[in-house]
């Protein structure tokens, strides 16, 4: 039976990279995409199953790998700057102004600095997931 939801997979990734390819995005988008609607996610076609969670795991080795080689350093060192001032106010920004709104709207400290931390954590593990 796992043969079936393996060949399911490989369609709907197959399927869901060229369509995101035809949509101007990259077929890696497209794959995790399709990966997401047909597991237990969504439509639940394929079940959660631990042989593949294995193979996903070395799959996000392999995206990571494969992203680490496609970047331009020359590209990188040009936008330095810019990414240092983008990330260190995306980080120091949220952390002053989440106090200081919620001791404004009267919430307690410990409370809005635990929710500032999960929503920062959510923001953040967001992008790194793909």
């Amino acid at each position: 039976m796992e043969i079936l939801y393996f060949g399911v997979l490989i369609f709907a990734a197959l399927a869901g990279g060229k369509l995101a390819e035809k949509m101007g995005l990259s077929n890696v988008v497209g794959q995790l995409l399709a990966g997401i609607i047909v597991g237990p996610a969504m439509l639940n076609w394929v079940p959660s199953l631990h042989i593949i969670h294995v193979i996903g795991e070395y799959g996000v080795l392999l995206l990571m790998l494969n992203a680490g080689l496609e970047t331009d350093v020359k590209q990188l060192k040009q936008n330095m700057k810019a990414a240092t001032y983008a990330a260190v106010l995306g980080v120091v920004l949220p952390l002053v102004t989440f106090p200081i709104l919620a001791l404004m709207f009267g919430i307690q400290l410990q409370t809005a600095i635990f929710g500032e931390s999960y929503l920062l954590q959510l923001l953040y593990q967001s992008p790194l997931r793909c």
